[in-house]
């Protein structure tokens, strides 16, 4: 399970900045959970 966390956080990562900051705004708590857990 902890390979899979590390693809979900990687992916999440690159993936919610090349989407720009305004996903990253509306789900803050999703990206600090996953910063948190690194």
């Amino acid at each position: 399970p902890d390979r899979r966390r590390n693809t979900s956080n990687a992916y999440i990562g690159p993936e919610r900045r090349v989407g720009g900051e305004a996903e990253v705004m509306q789900q803050p708590s999703l990206l600090d959970k996953a910063r948190s857990s690194t």
